[in-house]
This record gives structure tokens, sequence and C-alpha cells, in this order.
């Protein structure tokens, strides 16, 4: 009986060889542990990276931020006789920020945007700040854009607004949709950030 020739893509490492090298890697875990851990290692860096430049990126974006609050929607929604009012803390000089406007919906908002108003009122100078501004919900697909799971939340950014030190400053957002009661909305919220410029 002819002997078999060893199959071409075989090891050419010896068996017994190849069982010493487990044998060994048995009997010293803490050696196998160091050739393991550094080649571990080498594969978390560029997702550690990734994180740290993300974080960077972020706080780049994000700038200073000197207010932030949110406001719960009513029961039924937001309706649009309930105005939100956010009281903004005093200043020492006039300036200019940043405006974001925050919003929460669930899965069951029946619109793609949301049409509202953003006022600033100073009690001693009236009305200094009037927009509006199209918050834009869902991608050409009409598939919703916001972040979360149970709910759903967006942050827009809306506009520099001016704000004066003399006399108290607040901030108001209503909806101008048509429909008196906007169903779907669990919160809206401001925030106000970047660095002050003088009037």
């Amino acid at each position: 009986r002819e002997k078999r020739s060893p199959m071409p893509n075989s090891p050419s490492v010896p068996r017994d060889r190849r069982t010493e090298t487990r044998r060994a890697a048995t009997a010293d875990p803490a050696a196998t542990a160091r050739t393991i851990l550094p080649r571990m290692a080498r594969l978390r860096r560029p997702a550690r990276l990734s994180a740290l430049l993300m974080g960077l990126f972020l706080a780049a974006c994000g700038g200073d931020t000197w207010y932030h609050s949110y406001r719960p929607a009513g029961k039924d929604g937001w309706a649009r006789t309930d105005t939100l009012a956010f009281a903004l803390p005093p200043l020492s000089a006039d300036t200019v920020l940043d405006a974001s406007v925050g919003l929460c919906i669930t899965h069951s908002f029946p619109y793609q945007r949301l049409w509202m108003a953003l006022e600033v009122r100073n009690d001693s100078a009236g009305t200094v700040f009037s927009d509006t501004l199209c918050y834009e919900l869902c991608d050409s697909a009409g598939r919703f854009t916001g972040s979360g799971v149970t709910s759903l939340q967006y942050e827009q950014l809306f506009s520099p607004i001016p704000l004066s030190a003399g006399g108290a400053n607040t901030l108001f957002l209503y909806h101008l949709m048509k429909k008196e009661t906007v169903p779907s909305i669990k919160e809206v919220g401001v925030r106000l950030s970047g660095t002050a410029k003088g009037l």
C-alpha cells in the first residue's frame, strides 16, 4: 500500500511542536497574557482615538453655554395659547448670544416640520427681538432625524439674539402651526451660548 502524501495546505510545523506550544501556553498563562494583551491594546487604539476626536469636535461646536432650560408642553400637546417663557439671568453688559431651540417629541408626531416664533422682551425696552423658525424634523424620505428610542430629541441652531443689560430679559416661544394644539410634543427648550459680543 502506497503512503499518502501530506495535504498541500497542512501546516509545516510538526504536530508534536504544536502540542508543545499549546502545553507551554497552558502551563504559563502569564506569558500568554503578556503576548495577547498588547495585541488587544493595539486593536482598541483606533476606537479610543475616534472617541477622543468626536469629543473634541462636539466641545468645539457647542461653545460656552450661558443658559439652558426646558419647559414641558401640555398633556394634550403644545397649545397655541401656551407661550413658553424663559426668564434669563441678568447681564452686566449688552451682548449677543447664539440661540438653539430644543425639542422632544414622540414617534406619533404627525408633521415633518414645526413652525414656531421666538421673541425676546425686555421690561425696560419692550420687544428687542422677534423671528420665526422652521424646525425640520424629517429627512427627504419622511423619516424622523431625532435621536432617542422612546422619544426623539432635537436641537437646532436658531440665530444670534441681542440681549440688553438694562432691565430683565425674558425669552418666549410659541408655535405657528394651523392646528390649535400640536400633539406629541413633550418638551421645548432653549440654549444660549457663545462668546458675548457688544452691541
